[in-house]
């Protein structure tokens, strides 16, 4: 994939922080040295970390190529997005993500076989070698797995549809991994949460402590 032309890097721009994944309100960071779960919405199991909405169009058709048109060069601009979204996050708060760890949503075995990739994967992989302050942050593959395949979030009508969807499609493997950790879990998008919500309740059970959901774009 060539570069993106200056009009659409420039669509691509954000505001650093953290936000409440249940109202979109921008958090303090300071709330978040002692505790995940938002003031606001403290039954909220993560904060979430999105730069950009859905409804940017540069950053729907990216999503959009990379998971439906399976061109994986469409995650490097992606995760430079998220790459400058984490320094400036960084530098304006005192969020200190270098004690985390990096997980990726995961797909069904299936589900990766006909796609050809993960596409969260794919996000997390780059991500790391373009942060400067993930760079010793480790990236734990197969802690978080898909333990029965699920229809497309896509198909589903509504919030409560989702949410059964995906209802105990997670599990954990070797859960003495996740015991204690700060866990940065990476997505490509959060549309009604029910995907983020479910890992990380997952993550939770198997101990867990702090969760940042990260995700490309909001909706």
């Amino acid at each position: 994939m060539r570069r993106l032309c200056g009009g659409c890097s420039r669509k691509l721009d954000f505001m650093p922080g953290l936000l409440c994944p249940v109202c979109f309100r921008r958090l303090p960071t300071e709330t978040l040295m002692e505790s995940d779960r938002p003031p606001c919405h403290k039954g909220s199991l993560f904060a979430l970390a999105a730069p950009l909405q859905f409804a940017n169009p540069v950053a729907c058709e990216l999503v959009h190529i990379l998971k439906y048109g399976k061109v994986r060069a469409a995650a490097e601009p992606l995760a430079n997005v998220l790459a400058d979204y984490l320094a400036d996050s960084a530098q304006n708060s005192k969020l200190e993500i270098g004690n985390f760890i990096l997980i990726s949503v995961p797909l069904h075995p299936k589900k990766e076989r006909e796609r050809g990739f993960n596409q969260a994967l794919v996000l997390t992989e780059l991500l790391k070698q373009k942060s400067e302050i993930l760079r010793k942050v480790p990236i734990l593959t197969g802690a978080l797995v898909r333990t029965r395949p699920t229809l497309s979030q896509t198909k589903k009508k509504n919030r409560e549809e989702r949410e059964e969807n995906i209802r105990g499609c997670f599990g954990v493997r070797n859960p003495e991994l996740i015991a204690g950790k700060n866990i940065l879990l990476v997505d490509d998008v959060f549309t009604s949460g029910a995907t983020m919500r479910e890992a990380a309740r997952t993550l939770k059970s198997a101990g867990a402590k702090k969760i940042i959901a990260l995700a490309v774009a909001r909706a």
